[in-house]
């Protein structure tokens, strides 16, 4: 695995009023990255911005691999935001994934499936769907203390062959990490 650059100068964006809304940031890291802070501090922000689905109006986010540009694959909190079809079945036809390891999924309908389901199998895909590095905002909320934990050692387990980064209040990823970002609001 190579390492990647996260780099963040002077970003801001048009809808906030408090200006710069994210820190600067200037990290390498390789396996699993994890950003802390509380609610509306800009955790998602950060995400949304890595992923594509904004820019900052002024100043720069930027995460490469040397000198190209990582892609990354947004997975959002909420997990039924993560689906289209709405069958999971046709929802990893349609993302190019292996319905081997969702075997007992394939024929669910997203809106007959629990939040912590809809969780599990929106971070399992996006592990098995992403080509370059996975976001995942809040990936334990909606999980049990012990799914939660499972889920924890799965992910940073996955880490190992494709880089993360996480957005979370909470302390499940402290221990397979020392890439720590606290941001402050």
């Amino acid at each position: 695995m190579n390492t990647l650059h996260l780099s963040v100068k002077n970003a801001s964006y048009k809808f906030a009023k408090h200006c710069p809304c994210l820190p600067d940031i200037d990290i390498f890291f390789e396996g699993l990255l994890v950003i802390k802070g509380q609610i509306g501090c800009g955790k998602t922000l950060l995400l949304k911005t890595l992923g594509g689905a904004l820019e900052p109006e002024t100043g720069s986010v930027k995460l490469a691999r040397g000198e190209e540009i990582a892609n990354g694959y947004f997975v959002h909190s909420q997990a039924e935001f993560n689906f289209v079809t709405g069958i999971i079945g046709d929802e990893l036809e349609f993302a190019g994934i292996s319905k081997e390891p969702f075997a007992e999924y394939l024929k669910r309908n997203v809106n007959e499936m629990s939040g912590g389901e809809l969780k599990v199998v929106s971070v399992k895909m996006a592990l098995e769907a992403a080509q370059d590095v996975v976001l995942l905002d809040e990936p334990l909320d909606m999980l049990d203390d012990e799914q939660s934990a499972m889920m924890a050692a799965y992910i940073a387990e996955s880490a190992k062959q494709k880089p993360i980064i996480i957005a979370t209040h909470d302390s499940h990823f402290d221990a397979y990490t020392d890439n720590i970002i606290r941001i402050d609001s």
